[in-house]
C-alpha cells in the first residue's frame, strides 16, 4: 500500500512540474500586434515615387527652396502645362523659371531611372496634393511626350553634336550639362561658353587646364584634347550652344579649320 501512494505522489509531481514549465514544442502565442493599414489612396504609388526621387528638393509639403527648387505646392507653372510637366521629369530642365511670381535657377535632373507608370504616378500624385487640384497623367500620356521627343531629337539640326556629346562629353558635363563635379563647369546657361566662339573650338581641339569662372564660381579642372574631325567639333558645340538653355552660335567645320 505504501508502495502505491508513494508511486501515485511520485506522478502528481511529476504533472506538476509539467505544468509550471511546458515544453520548448509548445507554440508560441500569437501575435496580437495589429498590421498597418495598407495605403488604398489611388495616388498612393505617386507617393511613393515622390518619397523617393523628387522630396529633398521639393520638400515633403511640396514648397520647394527659395530661389532653388520651385514649389509644387499650389503652383501655376505646374497646372498650366502637363506636357510640359511630363518633357521636364523626362529630360530634366536647366532654364530659370518663375512659378507664383517668384523666379527659379535650379537645374532638374532628367529623371531617367523611372518607367513611363513611374512618370505617370508621380505627376498624378503631384497633381492631386499640396493644394493643387490638377491633371491626371497616364502612362500612354507619357509614351506620347516620349515618342514626340524622340522624333523631335532624330530631325534635330543638332542630333549628330547630341550623339558626339552623349560619347565624349556627358560623363564630366552631366546629361543635362549641369555637370555634378565640382571640378567641371557647367555648359548649361554658361556665360562663359557662349562668350567665344573661337575660344570653345580651341578648348575642345587642344583641351585646357586653365582655371575659368563660370556663373561667378572658378572651375580647376584639367579637360583632356578629343579627338575629333572638323566636322564633329563643329557639330558637338553647335549642338551645346543651342541645348541646356544656351541660345549661343553655330559654328562650322570651317570655323573650326580656321580656329586651329
Amino acid at each position: 500500500m505504501k508502495k502505491l501512494l508513494f508511486l501515485l505522489s511520485a506522478i502528481a509531481v511529476f504533472a506538476a512540474a509539467c505544468v509550471d514549465n511546458p515544453s520548448n514544442n509548445q507554440p508560441a502565442p500569437a501575435n496580437t500586434t495589429p498590421a498597418a493599414p495598407a495605403d488604398n489612396t489611388p495616388y498612393a504609388a505617386g507617393k511613393t515615387v515622390y518619397q523617393k526621387t523628387c522630396i529633398v528638393c521639393h520638400q515633403p509639403d511640396g514648397t520647394g527652396m527659395q530661389g532653388t527648387y520651385p514649389p509644387l505646392s499650389k503652383s501655376d507653372y505646374l497646372l498650366a502645362n502637363k506636357n510640359r510637366a511630363i518633357t521636364q521629369v523626362l529630360m530634366g530642365s536647366s532654364n530659370p523659371l518663375t512659378v507664383n511670381g517668384e523666379k527659379y535657377t535650379g537645374v532638374m535632373p532628367p529623371q531617367s531611372n523611372l518607367s513611363e507608370q513611374e512618370v505617370a504616378d508621380v505627376l498624378s500624385y503631384v497633381y492631386h496634393n499640396f493644394g493643387n487640384n490638377g491633371f491626371d497623367v497616364s502612362a500612354s500620356d507619357v509614351k506620347a511626350v516620349k515618342d514626340s521627343l524622340a522624333g523631335a531629337a532624330k530631325n534635330s539640326p543638332y542630333a549628330a553634336g547630341q550623339a558626339i556629346y552623349a560619347a565624349k562629353c556627358q560623363n564630366c558635363h552631366s546629361a543635362d550639362g549641369s555637370a555634378t563635379r565640382t571640378s567641371c563647369p557647367p555648359l548649361a546657361n554658361s556665360d562663359y561658353l557662349v562668350a567665344n566662339k573661337k575660344r570653345a573650338i580651341k578648348q575642345i581641339l587642344n583641351g585646357t587646364s586653365e582655371t575659368i569662372t563660370v556663373n561667378g564660381t572658378k572651375y580647376n579642372g584639367s579637360m583632356p584634347a578629343q579627338q575629333l574631325s572638323d566636322e564633329d567639333a563643329a557639330a558637338v558645340i553647335s549642338y551645346i550652344t543651342h541645348a541646356f538653355g544656351n541660345n549661343g552660335y553655330t559654328v562650322t567645320a570651317a570655323d573650326v579649320k580656321g580656329a586651329k
